[in-house]
């Protein structure tokens, strides 16, 4: 008798071991064999680790018990349970477990309060939620909990709406109606994306926002007012975004800790730098750019062999017999008063060993 009992023991152990390993391994135990009561502890304890192994468990086995287990460890069960065994109490919890179960639950059971528990679970079951039940309150609770901008009806969009679509990034600024963009919502907007810059109104618009743009994404600089654009803005955003040199004005984009910044996050930058600000530091800062120091290496090679154009004085007569075409000049010789003497300063980097960064 005890050798009978240790082997039904040995044997349930073994079973459980093979469900815990991998809860499909049920279809490999002989269920129809078994004692009922064990049978239906091996699938209780399967659907308990992996809801949907529901599909993989004989008819007869499949309990309100079991249903219940198998729901609340993933909704998405529910459209596996037996529809004799489908209620309002089985439905709740499916949607408390996976908001988006609200699809499997028939139409007859959707009411308001099952609505609200699946929309606070998961807000896209708001796609679920029949027209008739979108009110204002469950649109909020939706746009709080993920919905997205198409599931919320346009007559329900307010301003907390739009806050929390704009926030969880399901909305951008342009989407939100004119009337509605106050600074608040414009911040909450700029912290996400600083693009949005180019979406806020005129009479919010100042330097605060636009410093949290440059933060956000160092290309919104394109969108900052020129009068706004000072060095400490410019810096950082091409610090975060090189090609903002681009949209550095006039006045700074000589100035040298911003070259070298932007030439350092990419190299091809070097030909958007003035020739008079192409210094040893600046070329040296693109030849070891993280990005496009190939493109920098070949810019640089070119113009240092470039030949250079003699031009007479102004108020001198060509002298008979001296050559009045382009003159080629050693690379190691820079031409003084030449615009390009900065660049041949430092072609002797482009033929050397790479230096160490000064961006290090």
């Amino acid at each position: 008798m005890a050798t009978s009992l240790d082997s039904a023991l040995d044997r349930k152990g073994a079973y459980l071991a093979m469900i815990a390993q991998n809860p499909a391994n049920i279809v490999k135990i002989p269920l129809a064999s078994l004692a009922r009561d064990l049978a239906q502890e091996l699938c209780l304890r399967t659907v308990q680790l992996a809801g949907q192994a529901l599909a993989l468990l004989p008819e007869a086995l499949i309990t309100q018990e079991v249903c219940r287990a198998a729901v609340a460890t993933n909704g998405h069960a529910l459209r596996l349970v037996p529809k004799r065994l489908v209620d309002r109490e089985l439905c709740l919890s499916a949607v408390r477990t996976s908001g988006t179960a609200l699809r499997h639950v028939p139409k007859g059971l959707v009411d308001w309060e099952m609505a609200r528990v699946a929309v606070q679970s998961d807000g896209r079951a708001l796609a679920s939620v029949p027209l008739r039940l979108r009110e204002q309150e469950l649109c909020r609770l939706g746009a709080r909990h993920g919905a997205s901008l198409a599931m919320i009806p346009e007559r329900f969009r307010d301003r907390g709406v739009w806050q929390d679509l704009v926030r969880g990034g399901r909305a951008s600024l342009y989407e939100v109606p004119l009337p509605l963009r106050d600074r608040a919502l414009c911040t909450d907007a700029l912290r996400l994306e600083g693009t949005a810059l180019k979406d806020v109104p005129a009479g919010i618009l100042d330097r605060g926002l636009c410093a949290l743009a440059v933060r956000a994404s160092g290309s919104a600089l394109i969108f900052v007012p020129e009068g706004w654009k000072t060095r400490d803005l410019c810096l950082k955003a091409v610090q975060s975004f090189p090609w903002a040199y681009r949209h550095v004005p006039a006045r700074l984009r000589a100035d040298r800790e911003i070259c070298c910044l932007a030439v350092h996050g990419h190299g091809s930058l070097i030909r958007d730098v003035p020739a008079a600000a192409r210094d040893e530091m600046v070329c040296r800062a693109a030849l070891t750019a993280v990005q496009g120091s190939r493109e920098a290496h070949a810019f640089l090679q070119g113009l240092a062999a470039r030949p250079v154009v003699a031009r007479p004085r102004c108020g001198t007569k060509p002298v008979p017999g001296r050559p009045s075409g382009p003159v080629s000049r050693p690379v190691s010789g820079p031409v003084p008063g030449t615009e390009r003497e900065p660049a041949r300063a430092c072609a002797s980097l482009c033929s050397g060993p790479a230096s160490p960064s000064p961006m290090a």
